[in-house]
């Protein structure tokens, strides 16, 4: 029950503190409607890493293994970042790009942040199982 609700804790600080950096930089850049977008990657994004972190800890509960599996989804986030602004970069000109840097500064960043809290707290709780026995002979008493 413990780990639910770690992983429960995780999800919904992780999207509380994503929202507070994309509204922050929607306020100080004058944003728009347009930071819905970033507001839906950051959801989307969420759920897929505490889907991804929980696979992880259920094979292998070590903070080692969740460790490698966050860097894996930064760099995984990172290039899809690049890969999304240069291709505004491409189509759009470089004049259009520069328009939409703060929105892509919101998502890049609140990315960032909810993958390293999912991280943190993930692995704070795969240190505290006891010999890195699996969730299933935890559950089990």
């Amino acid at each position: 029950m413990k780990t639910v609700l770690t992983f429960l804790l995780a999800y919904l600080l992780s999207m509380m503190a994503g929202a507070v950096i994309i509204t922050w930089i929607a306020d100080k850049s004058g944003g728009d409607e347009t930071f819905i977008l970033a507001f839906m990657a950051e959801a989307l994004l969420a759920s897929i890493v505490t889907l991804v972190l929980a696979i992880a800890y259920v094979a292998a509960p070590r903070p080692g293994a969740i460790a490698a599996t966050a860097l894996v989804l930064i760099g995984l986030y990172l290039a899809l970042m690049a890969a999304i602004v240069g291709y505004d970069a491409w189509a759009g000109g470089f004049q259009l790009a520069w328009s939409a840097l703060p929105l892509f500064a919101a998502a890049g960043l609140s990315g960032l942040v909810v993958i390293a809290i999912q991280w943190w707290l993930i692995s704070r709780r795969a240190l505290r199982v006891a010999g890195g026995r699996p969730i299933v002979g935890e559950a089990a008493g």
